[in-house]
């Protein structure tokens, strides 16, 4: 998707290794409480280990967010939508 290819552009890494429920701990917990805080206890592994939620703007969050809803239909997409 153009939301995970941005996220690995950004961030030099996956949000997630498996979206099959149960199969990764990262999807698991951004199903459940949000892609804003997997961010905020998910480190990146280079620049020291900060976490992701400390270097990405408001705006790009906002974006992403959009962009990986995990409901298809409230997902963003660019241009013309289709069902």
């Amino acid at each position: 998707s153009l939301g995970a290819m941005l996220f690995m552009m950004d961030f030099v890494d996956y949000p997630w290794a498996c979206t099959v429920r149960g199969s990764c701990p990262h999807f698991d917990y951004a199903q459940r409480y949000g892609l804003r805080r997997l961010l905020g206890m998910k480190r990146l592994q280079r620049f020291g280990g900060q976490l992701m939620s400390e270097v990405i703007s408001k705006d790009f969050l906002a974006v992403l967010e959009a962009l990986l809803h995990f409901a298809p239909a409230r997902r963003a997409c660019l241009g013309g939508c289709r069902d």
